[in-house]
């Protein structure tokens, strides 16, 4: 019985990233639809390494600095409850990586990628993890061996909403449109 209640458990947290891994699809459409036609296809690239980058960087060390747990243990512990812990660490990635995938909506076509990469890295390898930290209870409970998973959104989104505030109002004096405004050449249409 208790094989299975872990199955569900798992099953049930599998889902819920699944569906927060879709929301990726629906930022990357969003983006798509906010830039030029010749820039489509280097948004798709940038959001696909943001997810990649992301990955790497709470892999290593987002969620080491979030829930004190790492990966660099055995595998059979990682398997127990039916793989539990490694599906968690999906769920929660899927989380951490929307926060770059929002900010690169809102800076779109007016950041370089290497930098925009490098402040991926930063924002969910660290800046991201000691949000989650200091939300408190949630964590708390949730290293504790709470069934509830904290309320990941409520992290996510002040996070995105201030990456991005401040990202398009350091990208902002970079973009060709102000440069152009400025001389006169700026396009209508």
């Amino acid at each position: 019985m208790d094989q299975v209640k872990h199955g569900t458990d798992t099953l049930f947290i599998l889902l819920g990233a699944i569906m927060v891994l879709a929301m990726h699809s629906g930022f990357a459409f969003l983006e798509l639809g906010t830039v030029r036609k010749k820039n489509q296809v280097n948004a798709l690239v940038k959001i696909l390494a943001d997810f990649a980058v992301s990955t790497l960087a709470y892999f290593f060390v987002g969620y080491a600095i979030a829930y004190g747990v790492g990966f660099f243990g055995d595998a059979t512990s990682l398997a127990q409850k039916n793989g539990y812990e490694l599906v968690k660490f999906f769920f929660l990635l899927t989380f951490a990586a929307a926060i770059p995938a929002i900010v690169s909506g809102g800076i779109a076509e007016r950041a370089r990628f290497g930098p925009q990469v490098a402040a991926t890295a930063l924002v969910v390898g660290l800046v991201y993890p000691v949000l989650r930290v200091r939300s408190g209870a949630a964590a708390s409970a949730f290293r504790a061996g709470s069934r509830d998973l904290p309320a990941t959104s409520s992290t996510t989104s002040p996070a995105a909403s201030w990456c991005t505030r401040w990202a398009a109002g350091s990208a902002w004096p970079q973009c060709c449109c102000s440069a152009r405004a400025a001389t006169g050449t700026a396009r209508t249409a």
